[in-house]
């Protein structure tokens, strides 16, 4: 018996340490995985100064919290004293780079052209602060009116057209590996009310460490959404790990929009709250919450040129439609009245030209002019040969998706769709390239339910749309491939609905024709109608042709039924 049992003692050991030593040479092989991933993570996007800035008016707990602010704007609240004035009435804009004003100047974010309204309507005793900082979510907007806006003595708080996003406010760094030391404070759901949830540290390196950490705190493991960095190292880049530990088992959507009527409400028990958003599923949530002080709206957000900027921002503009129904929200509640422009294709055209059958890279500068005002451009400079317009017919050619081409467009080439099949592959005919004019090496064509991502590389075919391809049936895993000709400009898949077709470009990101970002559009000195040109310059030579149709169209914005409780007087 006694040998029985020291052997198993013996077997038992062995067993033990052998697990041990299986168990650390995983951890081992882990670490290294670990120590790569984040090393490289460490150089990304590295703060020029490690330390926390120091903000006017704002906590060092604050700022930690939210990771950053941008207070670059002149109505942003740095510039404004937290006292008041007797006799003003301050209203406060909190959200995030759509409300900031990113992709404008100084002058042309929304808070500052509602500042610019009111005082042109003879509203003189208004303050319009700017509280909008680029890349938050609606729990960093939340944090900041928490601990700095209420210092403001506020008497109206403007949220939106954006900021209320899940995916911003269910981690603590929602960059996913683009800027990894933007780690951020969030609010978990205890109950039916929410608990903040600090993880910074004294610097931005600190808390890079305490984020980034091998054996993770448990606030980690627990509260943030993203597969704990011991095990994230060893998952491919571009794909995500659900985390298994996480505390609350609904959807992402459930758990924010569940912390957005909580926080939401908090505000409105204090003062009077507009909540206008793009989103319908924000607005409904906002009705939802039964408070006198609170106002759900719905904005409209107009998607053509030149209501957009580059990265798809509200370009001034656009700014002035989003300003203008603030400002109508405020004062009279029912509706918002607006003239906006509405363009659409030429039918003829009629140019002198300058250059023939060169490259388009060889140009100095390719812009849009209306009405004797250079109102847009290509977002980034041309490096190709020539572009390609793709567009539903339903627009102009001013919102279309250029592809970079390497090669010269001519009239007549066809562009082709080649969907990989059994027995044999199946190609459609999408129609025949439009030049703009010849030689200048920009064509469109019109394909019927088409439509491109506002700020990503692709184009999406809706089949049920399009009459050319719509009656076919294909598998989710179908190759697509889209040829100009015999050469091949996009590939791409089915969709899983089997309903979209997604394309991405071969070689080059996709240009887009957008508004800068230092000019607005009077509407009052715009005549009724006119031509929009298109002007390729170089040297002291410019080819301009005509591009677009363009007329001034009045809409009416319904925006809600019961006004607030105390409209603002001029």
């Amino acid at each position: 018996m006694r040998y029985t049992w020291k052997f198993k003692s013996k077997k038992v050991l062995y067993w033990l340490f052998y697990s041990i030593w299986l168990i650390s040479i995983v951890i081992c092989i882990d670490y290294i995985f670990y120590y790569c991933y984040t090393r490289k993570l460490s150089h990304i996007d590295r703060p020029k100064n490690i330390e926390y800035p120091i903000v006017a008016n704002t906590d060092p707990i604050t700022i930690r919290r939210v990771s950053q602010v941008t207070p670059d704007k002149k109505s942003s609240y740095v510039n404004f004293k937290c006292n008041k004035k007797y006799g003003t009435i301050r209203i406060g804009c909190f959200g995030d780079s759509f409300t900031h004003g990113d992709e404008v100047s100084d002058i042309y974010d929304y808070p500052s052209i509602l500042q610019d309204i009111f005082t042109s309507k003879g509203f003189l005793n208004i303050e319009v602060i700017n509280f909008g900082n680029a890349w938050h979510g609606f729990h960093q907007a939340y944090m900041l009116w928490e601990d700095v806006g209420r210092k403001y003595d506020l008497d109206y708080v403007l949220l939106g057209p954006l900021t209320f996003l899940p995916l911003r406010d269910t981690v603590f760094n929602h960059t996913y590996g683009c800027s990894p030391y933007f780690i951020h404070s969030r609010y978990i759901i205890k109950g039916n009310k929410v608990e903040l949830v600090d993880i910074f540290g004294n610097n931005y390196a600190e808390t890079f460490k305490n984020y980034y950490s091998f054996i993770p705190k448990l606030a980690l493991i627990k509260y943030d959404r993203q597969t704990p960095v011991f095990l994230r190292c060893l998952i491919p880049e571009g794909r995500e790990l659900k985390n298994p530990f996480y505390y609350f088992k609904g959807s992402r959507q459930e758990e924010a929009y569940a912390s957005y009527r909580i926080l939401v409400a908090r505000m409105a028990e204090k003062l009077p709250v507009i909540l206008g958003s793009y989103n319908n599923k924000v607005v409904d949530m906002g009705k939802g919450i039964k408070d006198k002080n609170l106002y759900s709206v719905k904005l409209l957000s107009l998607k053509q040129f030149p209501y957009l900027s580059s990265e798809g921002h509200n370009s001034p503009a656009g700014n002035q439609i989003l300003a203008q129904q603030y400002f109508d929200s405020l004062t009279n509640g029912q509706e918002s009245k607006m003239v906006i422009l509405h363009t659409e294709d030429l039918s003829t055209s009629v140019v002198t030209p300058c250059l023939e059958g060169s490259a388009l890279s060889i140009y100095d500068d390719v812009s849009i002019e209306l009405q004797g005002t250079k109102l847009g451009c290509f977002w980034k400079q041309i490096e190709s040969v020539s572009l390609l317009g793709l567009k539903d017919s339903s627009i102009s050619a001013l919102d279309a998706v250029f592809i970079p081409l390497d090669f010269k467009i001519k009239k007549g080439m066809k562009l082709l769709l080649e969907i990989e099949g059994v027995p044999k592959n199946k190609t459609y005919d999408l129609g025949e390239v439009t030049p703009v004019y010849p030689g200048l090496n920009i064509g469109i064509v019109n394909i019927e339910g088409s439509l491109a991502h506002d700020w990503l590389d692709i184009l999406y075919i809706n089949l049920e749309r399009c009459p050319i391809i719509g009656e076919n049936k294909f598998n989710q895993n179908t190759k697509i491939h889209l040829f100009l000709d015999n050469n091949l400009i996009m590939e791409g898949t089915i969709e899983s609905n089997l309903k979209i077709i997604q394309l991405l470009p071969m070689n080059y990101r996709f240009q887009r024709l957008r508004s800068r970002g230092d000019i607005n559009l009077d509407m009052n000195h715009l005549q009724d109608n006119g031509i929009v040109y298109l002007l390729a310059k170089r040297g002291e030579c410019t080819t301009k042709v005509p591009f677009a149709r363009w007329t001034k169209k009045t809409i009416v914005v319904p925006l809600r039924d019961i006004p607030p409780t105390k409209n603002i007087k001029p």
